[in-house]
């Protein structure tokens, strides 16, 4: 409020008073007296303003702490490579089948085989190929057949043989071929003794052979010459002694030693008698 409005209000009071009390101005003049200095003229003093001071407390700015990303280290994943085997074919090895049967042969390289027919049976026999027919082979032998047939052991002519029919065995027995009536546990031949080993019965007919001990003695000279006379393959006539002097005699015997005889040291031929043959 400016001084002039406070000089008009104590003018009213003053008014108001006297017309209360009219004899009393020791009042009024206190009452004046209150209302500032009657000096004034009502002229207003201008009030500057001070500027305004904040006292307030100052922002602690924030301090944002950086936040250090830890980077990631992936692990490499190796594959394992997948190493395929390869499967290999293992070929199957047929028997050839021989068309013509003539010429020179190496028995100790060559291989007998049945023939295009199948009633032949090519051999590779004194170094000359020679078909043999199964027919003959088996009436020779005391038995009946045709047909050649492919074994694990080599091409082999299919004999039926009755052990029961006399002269039938006494036809094996004359043409001395191993069957399994001559070579029986009953010896229908007559073999044990006759200073002949004949081992080779024990070889291919191991269910029922007889035993030919006496006669496979390699000590019985005896029985080593005939054998050796015969041209027989005996574990004797086959030893790494060579008995029959078959080494050196232009003849290959090597190989069917060790085929008849696997598990003996045999006589080795093969640089003299098996060499281009």
């Amino acid at each position: 409020m400016s001084r002039s409005i406070l000089g008009t209000l104590a003018i009213s009071l003053i008014l108001a008073v006297a017309g209360c009390d009219s004899s009393t101005k020791t009042d009024v003049a206190d009452i004046i007296t209150d209302q500032g200095n009657p000096t004034d003229r009502g002229t207003d003093t201008t009030v500057t303003d001070l500027p305004r001071t904040d006292y307030g407390t100052p922002d602690t700015p924030a301090v944002d702490t950086p936040v250090v990303d830890t980077p990631v280290v992936d692990t490499p994943v190796v594959d394992t490579p997948v190493v395929d085997t390869p499967v290999v074919d293992t070929p199957a090895t047929d028997t050839p089948v021989v068309t013509g049967c003539t010429g020179a042969c190496d028995p100790a390289t060559d291989a007998a085989s049945c023939m295009a027919d199948g009633t032949t049976v090519c051999a590779c026999n004194q170094n000359v190929w020679t078909p043999v027919t199964c027919s003959d082979f088996c009436a020779t032998s005391g038995g009946t057949g045709t047909q050649c047939t492919t074994t694990a052991d080599g091409p082999n002519c299919e004999c039926a043989w009755d052990c029961t029919d006399t002269a039938a065995v006494t036809t094996a027995c004359t043409n001395t071929v191993y069957t399994k009536c001559t070579c029986g546990a009953a010896d229908p031949c007559k073999w044990l003794g006759d200073n002949y080993c004949d081992d080779a019965c024990a070889t291919q007919y191991p269910a029922d052979f007889f035993a030919d001990t006496a006669d496979c003695d390699c000590g019985n000279a005896t029985a080593v010459d005939a054998a050796c006379q015969g041209g027989g393959y005996t574990k004797c006539t086959c030893a790494a002694a060579d008995p029959c002097g078959w080494v050196g005699d232009e003849y290959c015997d090597g190989p069917a030693c060790a085929e008849a005889f696997p598990g003996q040291t045999n006589l080795d031929d093969s640089a003299t008698d098996c060499t281009g043959v």
